[in-house]
């Protein structure tokens, strides 16, 4: 049985044979790419646990209009950056505490 160089079944042999012989290599990642992913996934790992604590209401909220930014299940502590209590800020540092004995 001859077969012609252009014949269908010559070209599947020689791609089956080509292929066969061809190393099979793992996908390479670019340099980094690893190490980067494992840094975001720390990163939003981090953010999720204090987002836990946040979350936004619409509508109306002791008669205010929302949206409404809550803050439940931890203790909110207000600075103006300046590190004293009186820096002529018009803003007085605050201290909210959801502990009722304080």
């Amino acid at each position: 049985m001859r077969f012609s160089l252009a014949s269908p079944v010559f070209r599947v042999l020689f791609l089956a044979v080509i292929a066969a012989l061809l190393p099979v290599r793992p996908f390479a990642q670019p340099d980094g790419l690893a190490q980067r992913v494992a840094q975001l996934e720390s990163q939003v790992a981090a953010l999720t646990a204090v987002l836990q604590y946040v979350h936004v209401e619409e509508g109306f909220l002791n008669d205010l209009t929302g949206p409404h930014f809550i803050i439940e299940g931890a203790n909110v502590h207000v600075r103006s950056g300046s590190g004293d209590t009186r820096d002529g800020c018009e803003v007085t540092p605050a201290m909210i505490s959801a502990d009722s004995a304080t």
